[in-house]
């Protein structure tokens, strides 16, 4: 009776080692007396699709025998191992309780499915012919395809109104994959961005970028006419689908810059200051001949020789509109040897809209007229000297009464009375 126990015993211990993907009592797989030990493993974890892992297999011989083995990989979709790889290796002297680790390459197929796949490690005796399969799950998970706007450059970089640029959007792929559909569009054309693309569409597509591949897409872009100085954020949307048919978006934005230089210009005029030698107001009229608004304005007049500054020489006006104006007095007695016309200096610092801080020299000029040219002119009145001329008659007459009448007075007397005499 014992000997039948020990004979059924034996007889169940030799089928679970012959029988394939059986779990041995360490955790490891037989195939045969094939150990295939759980020191087995793949690296990286997970494994990507489009992309090679390493399989390493630890096998070791469990039977009492030396064996010739073959142990390989027959991979299939999506696992695959490139011409020259060898997916099998033979063993033709294993001893008894010999051990090996193997390593293959293994391609992941592009189109691979996310989650479980299978991967067949296969052991042969050469010997017997037995074979025996171990199932090995390997898990694949796709990295988002991801793309990178790089640079945004504008051409000019600062844009006047009205004015044409040549906006270039560099996108770079971090994606190991291929990228199809890819459409890159603007948000062009609104209130809140004065901008609208000339000689296209706000819309670029293509068909497929190439992994890590840098891709630049071109747009003509002009400024409204009546767009305001500033910055002005543009919005970019991207859409693609990846090999997998998964899709994407990307909402970003950049910034443009429209403005120029304000252009001003300098003129004085005086209904006070005529001619040399005269004190009075004049007046400055700076315009703005440019496209854009001036923010801020300080005019400071330079001195001379010709004349003398008897206010503040320096005054702020504040802003200024384009096409438009404004006026600034100063004070200033003008030298009896200056010479028409005269020269009046002055700097001028101001900013834009944008902040952006300017200085210029100006200078105009003011009419300089003899008092007889002034008159005629009607710059200044003949003067009224009615008073003056009965003060110094008061005055005469006086001198008359008292130093010139009395003398003439006495001799007249003198002469009247001689002439009686004779008679």
């Amino acid at each position: 009776m014992k000997n039948e126990i020990k004979s059924v015993v034996f007889a169940i211990i030799a089928l679970v080692l012959l029988s394939p993907m059986a779990l041995a009592l360490d955790g490891s797989k037989l195939a045969g007396q094939i150990e295939v030990r759980n020191e087995s493993y793949y690296t990286p974890f997970p494994v990507e699709p489009g992309t090679y892992f390493d399989f390493f297999a630890s096998v070791k011989n469990v039977g009492k025998d030396t064996l010739s083995v073959t142990c390989g990989l027959d991979p299939k979709y999506p696992f695959s191992m490139d011409a020259g790889e060898e997916n099998y290796r033979t063993f033709t002297r294993m001893a008894e309780s010999k051990e090996a680790l193997l390593n293959f390459r293994v391609r992941v197929a592009d189109t691979a499915l996310e989650g479980a796949n299978y991967l067949d490690f296969t052991c042969k005796n050469v010997d017997t012919g037995q074979v025996n399969t171990v199932q090995f799950t390997v898990s694949i998970k796709a990295k988002a395809s991801t793309v990178n706007i790089a640079s945004v450059t504008a051409s000019p970089a600062t844009i006047r109104p009205g004015q044409k640029t040549t906006l270039t959007i560099a996108v770079d792929s971090a994606s190991p994959n291929y990228l199809r559909d890819f459409k890159i569009s603007l948000g062009v054309g609104s209130d809140a961005f004065p901008f609208a693309v000339v000689g296209g569409t706000n819309e670029k597509l293509v068909s497929e970028i190439e992994p890590y591949q840098s891709t630049k897409f071109a747009f003509d872009l002009m400024a409204y006419p009546s767009a305001a100085s500033g910055v002005y954020k543009l919005p970019i949307s991207i859409t693609y689908t990846d090999k997998l048919g998964r899709s994407y978006s990307i909402n970003q934005s950049s910034g443009l810059v429209v403005g120029s230089q304000p252009n001003l210009e300098l003129a004085a005029e005086s209904t006070e200051v005529t001619r040399a030698g005269t004190t009075g107001k004049i007046i400055f009229r700076v315009m703005n001949r440019g496209l854009v608004n001036v923010k801020t304005l300080r005019i400071e007049m330079q001195p001379s020789k010709d004349y003398v500054i008897l206010s503040s020489p320096s005054q702020f006006i504040g802003s200024i509109n384009a096409d438009d104006f404004e006026t600034a007095e100063f004070r200033v007695h003008v030298s009896e040897n200056a010479t028409a016309p005269l020269a009046l200096n002055a700097k001028l610092y101001y900013s834009d809209t944008s902040n952006a801080e300017f200085a210029s020299a100006a200078a105009a000029s003011l009419p300089l007229f003899t008092q007889m040219e002034a008159i005629q002119y009607g710059l200044e009145t003949i003067p009224d000297n009615t008073l003056l001329y009965i003060i110094l008659l008061l005055v005469g007459l006086y001198l008359l009464y008292k130093y010139v009448l009395p003398p003439v007075s006495g001799f007249v007397s003198e002469y009247f009375g001689k002439q009686k005499a004779k008679k």
